[in-house]
């Protein structure tokens, strides 16, 4: 566990230099034991709740670099919860049916910003545009196929 210690109210305190201490430690030093779980809520909520915009920014970036067990729709709603920008452009991004963006819509359309709805929007206009190109190809080749077929000629005998 990394601890970085200022306390600016108390005379003769100082910034501390970072130190890594194990768990029993920490628990010496300190009169106050933290306990967070190895899960996003409660590091989301911890820094959330302390307003440390620092440890939420790099739980995004540690999202945005790694792969995670998560679903586009959950990071999705971490994103919106926590105002993650970058993280919602990703989740945006990734979006590959109409299906994947009802699922992140439904839940959540009361927390989406006016800007995330744009990127929502011009995903889905890219969406129906790569079905429609998709659609013209088939058709193209259908029409190909069918000018290549030879026609076959009944023999009399």
């Amino acid at each position: 566990m990394k601890i970085k210690n200022k306390i600016d109210n108390l005379n003769k305190v100082a910034e501390k230099k970072w130190r890594n201490f194990d768990d029993e430690a920490a628990e010496k030093a300190s009169d106050v034991t933290l306990k967070i779980d190895d899960t996003y809520d409660s590091i989301f909520d911890f820094a959330e709740y302390f307003d440390c915009r620092s440890v939420i920014e790099k739980c995004e970036n540690f999202i945005m670099k790694k792969p995670i067990d998560m679903s586009v729709k959950e990071t999705f709603d971490y994103a919106l919860r926590y105002k993650l920008e970058r993280l919602k452009k990703k989740c945006i991004s990734e979006l590959k049916a109409s299906a994947d963006i009802r699922s992140i819509i439904s839940k959540n359309s009361n927390l989406i910003d006016n800007a995330t709805w744009k990127h929502l929007s011009l995903k889905i206009t890219s969406l129906f545009e790569d079905v429609e190109s998709q659609l013209e190809i088939m058709q193209k080749t259908l029409k190909t196929q069918k000018n290549e077929t030879p026609k076959v000629r009944r023999h009399h005998f």
